[in-house]
């Protein structure tokens, strides 16, 4: 298989569903409420930005973008949609992450900070984390 297909392969199959979930995130995350700064919104920036930093190749950090990002955002979101769409998208970057490249340490270290900035973002009070899951 020649490298450019390989790579549209890595495109289309890793990293362009990222590219249509973090956009689907926000626009979840911003019909919550408005925008204003908080720890909450604070915490999502951060999440967010590291996530893609991760994503864009930035060197010396350890955990996986995906599994960062996936793991916070399928947890701090109400709406049951988008879970499935995290757990499935988690699903498919395990795959990548602990079959093809057998990396589990950038795997795991993604889903430990996404779960902590998660109990992190919990703490914040927000209304929006005390109503049941949406659809």
């Amino acid at each position: 298989m020649s490298l450019e297909v390989r790579g549209l392969r890595f495109f289309l199959l890793y990293v362009a569903p990222m590219l249509i979930a973090t956009p689907i995130w926000l626009r979840l995350r911003l019909a919550e409420g408005p925008l204003s700064f908080s720890r909450r919104w604070l915490l999502d920036a951060v999440v967010v930005f590291v996530s893609a930093l991760r994503g864009i190749g930035v060197p010396g950090l350890p955990f996986s973008g995906h599994t960062l990002f996936l793991t916070y955002s399928g947890i701090v979101t109400p709406h049951r949609g988008y879970r499935v769409l995290a757990l499935l998208l988690m699903l498919e970057t395990t795959v990548f992450k602990l079959w093809l490249w057998q990396d589990p340490k950038s795997w795991s270290l993604g889903i430990a900070a996404g779960l902590l900035l998660a109990v992190a973002e919990s703490r914040t009070g927000h209304p929006a984390r005390s109503g049941q899951a949406q659809s």
